[in-house]
């Protein structure tokens, strides 16, 4: 089944049986939120990209393509090996090494 925007929206309010003002004005947000949500976790291949980029001494950040929208996966090559990151949440980064985050 298939929705307008609009249709969207009242189904939405239908379902949850709220009119409520603060509800109905903040719905645009919150299909927003759930369709990046979903991009996210849908991972379609359409949307993957490789990037390279280089890292250089004193600079912990890499830049990012215009079009970025979430990580899959980062991997960086050590000599002739290849090497992934896993992703940490960036709580765990801070308290595993305060002073550099």
């Amino acid at each position: 089944m298939s929705f307008t925007y609009d249709q969207l929206k009242q189904a939405i309010q239908d379902y949850t049986e709220n009119t409520e003002t603060t509800f109905v004005n903040n719905l645009d947000i919150f299909i927003k939120n759930t369709e990046e949500r979903i991009l996210k976790i849908a991972q379609l291949e359409v949307f993957r990209k490789n990037q390279s980029g280089s890292l250089s001494l004193g600079n912990q950040f890499l830049a990012l393509p215009d079009d970025f929208l979430a990580p899959f996966s980062l991997s960086f090559t050590n000599g002739s090996n290849k090497e992934f990151i896993l992703f940490k949440d960036v709580n765990f980064v801070q308290s595993f090494n305060p002073n550099k985050c």
